[in-house]
C-alpha cells in the first residue's frame, strides 16, 4: 500500500501555516497571560489563542498568494515566464496547517469554556 504523498509545495504550505497558527496562539497566550498576572479573568482565553492562531495561518495563505500574483504580474510585465502558480488549494493547505497546529488549543478551550476543565 502506497502512502500518498503531498506536494512539496502544497507540503511548504502546511508547515508554514502550522508554524503561523502557533506563532499567533503563543503570542496570544502570553498577552492573556500578563492579563491574568494582572488580575483579569478570562475562561476563554485558550479558546481566543486558536482562533487567532487560525486568523493568522488564513492571513499567511493569503498574503502569500497575493505576493504571488503581484510577483507574476512583475514577471508579465517584464516578459519572464511566471515564477509563481496562484492557486486557491495553497491557502487552503496553510489554514489546513493552522488548523492541525491549532487544534489542540480547540479542544482545550472547548473543555475549559465547557466547565470540563477537571478533565484537562
Amino acid at each position: 500500500m502506497n502512502i500518498p504523498l503531498l506536494p512539496q509545495d502544497k507540503a511548504n504550505h502546511f508547515f508554514y501555516g502550522a508554524v503561523c497558527a502557533s506563532a499567533g496562539s503563543i503570542v496570544t497566550l502570553l498577552i492573556v497571560w500578563a492579563f491574568w498576572l494582572a488580575g483579569h479573568k478570562l475562561e476563554s482565553a485558550v479558546l481566543a489563542a486558536a482562533i487567532v492562531g487560525l486568523v493568522c495561518s488564513a492571513s499567511a495563505g493569503i498574503a502569500k498568494e497575493y505576493r504571488d500574483d503581484e510577483e507574476n504580474d512583475e514577471d508579465e510585465k517584464a516578459g519572464r515566464p511566471l515564477s509563481h502558480e496562484v492557486s486557491r488549494q495553497d491557502i487552503a493547505a496553510t489554514m489546513l496547517g493552522g488548523l492541525a497546529a491549532t487544534a489542540p488549543l480547540f479542544l482545550i478551550g472547548l473543555m475549559i469554556y465547557k466547565g470540563m476543565s477537571h478533565v484537562v
